[in-house]
């Protein structure tokens, strides 16, 4: 049954109690081994806030003409404010609530189409709207930590690249205590390098002043 697979919930509104303030209609429901399914096509909300009406009470372009307490009905109309329709307006019907109308030429072949809607801003609880200092602030601090960040990047950067360079300079240069292996052995073939002649220098000049001296002496006697 209908009235079966409607879930609702009722509240006090005013002097009245027992008002259905929200129903949900489920369509159907499936329960597997994965997978929970449940299909809602239908909802029903009314405000929390009661509003006393009385007859003749005008809201924009809609007036109330009857007030029915006893079949809990109100009768609203527009008779004293004409509404003409035509295409891409919207129109207050009153107060939150439009119409709006279609991009059409309202002709056989493309006739005016419109909606009703009610305009509404739903907010978080607990939301607040910042201050103009506070919304400073927080510009101030976005800037700060975005500042902060390219710095901690930047720093990132330099500690990677002495990081870098210790390594390769760690590994161009032989370790203190690398010994050279024990097994390394001199080719038998191989022959020692020839000595590398002296060019003589002062020393040689020395020595030859000092055989032209000794020369001297000795024809010196003999004459």
């Amino acid at each position: 049954m209908m009235k079966d697979q409607t879930y609702y919930y009722k509240a006090s509104l005013g002097d009245t109690t027992d008002i259905i303030q929200i129903a949900v209609h489920f369509k159907n429901a499936f329960r597997g081994a994965d997978t929970n399914i449940a299909t809602v096509d239908g909802e029903f909300q009314i405000a929390d806030t009661a509003t006393a009406l009385k007859t003749d009470l005008q809201y924009d372009k809609m007036s109330i003409r009857n007030v029915d307490a006893t079949g809990m009905a109100v009768t609203m109309d527009n008779k004293d404010n004409q509404i003409t329709l035509s295409k891409n307006k919207d129109v207050v019907l009153m107060q939150d609530v439009h119409i709006k109308t279609a991009d059409q030429d309202g002709t056989d072949a493309a006739p005016l189409r419109y909606y009703i809607y009610k305009a509404a801003t739903i907010t978080a609880a607990n939301a607040t709207t910042p201050t103009p200092a506070a919304a400073a602030a927080n510009v101030t601090a976005a800037q700060a930590a975005q500042t902060q960040a390219t710095e901690n990047v930047t720093n990132a950067k330099a500690a990677q690249n002495a990081s870098n360079a210790a390594a390769a300079s760690a590994a161009a240069a032989p370790a203190a205590n690398e010994t050279k292996p024990a097994n390394v052995t001199k080719p038998a073939n191989a022959t020692a390098p020839a000595a590398a002649t002296k060019t003589p220098g002062f020393e040689g000049i020395f020595a030859i002043t000092g055989l032209m001296a000794v020369a001297y002496l000795v024809l010196g006697r003999k004459q």
